[in-house]
């Protein structure tokens, strides 16, 4: 079996957890660490709504991938064995430079995709000075962007993935969670 922790782009990926095959890597992988950390079972990301001084509220324009050019809050997958609060503080961290200490996160929506994906978004409040825009070699990172809750509506469709309805959610005092209806359960569930 091929070293589990250093696959070779372009070839077969074990998960370090069960060691079964997971897929394949055909891209180069952006944190610069020559492999890709994907592990089978359940994907958790952690998104961050950091509001700004004067209501604003904190974006960043994506570079490369699926959602190069758009808005999204800052964030990322969680990594082995780390919990969630610390891996939203550190995306936060590594997206816009805002160091938040940890007992500034607050819970606000989880949101579930298809089979085993989920997302957890946190929300803080930073009262300082902006943070300075990325380097222009930053890997995921564009530009960072500021947004008043009156720009949400026409800005939508800049927005990535499911970002601004999360946002909107939180605005409204929404805290989106799982809830399981019945007609929701999954029939081996049921």
């Amino acid at each position: 079996m091929p070293d589990s922790t250093t696959p070779e782009t372009g070839t077969d990926l074990w998960c370090s957890r069960c060691k079964t095959p997971v897929g394949q890597v055909t891209c180069p992988d952006p944190s610069g660490r020559g492999y890709h950390k994907l592990l089978c079972g359940p994907r958790i990301t952690v998104d961050g709504i950091v509001r700004m001084t004067g209501d604003r509220y904190l974006l960043v324009r994506r570079k490369g991938g699926r959602a190069t050019g758009l808005l999204a809050l800052p964030g990322g997958f969680v990594d082995l064995d780390e919990q969630c609060i610390p891996a939203v503080r550190r995306e936060v961290e590594e997206e816009t430079g805002l160091e938040i200490p940890l007992e500034e996160w607050e819970l606000s929506g989880i949101y579930e995709y298809g089979q085993n994906n989920m997302a957890l978004v946190y929300a803080a409040a930073w009262e300082g000075d902006d943070p300075p825009q990325p380097a222009g070699d930053h890997p995921e990172v564009a530009e960072l962007v500021y947004l008043r809750p009156d720009e949400l509506d026409d800005r939508r469709s800049e927005f990535a993935y499911d970002h601004c309805e999360m946002l909107a959610n939180h605005l409204a005092g929404r805290r989106k969670g799982l809830r399981w209806a019945e007609a929701d359960v999954p029939p081996t569930q049921a």
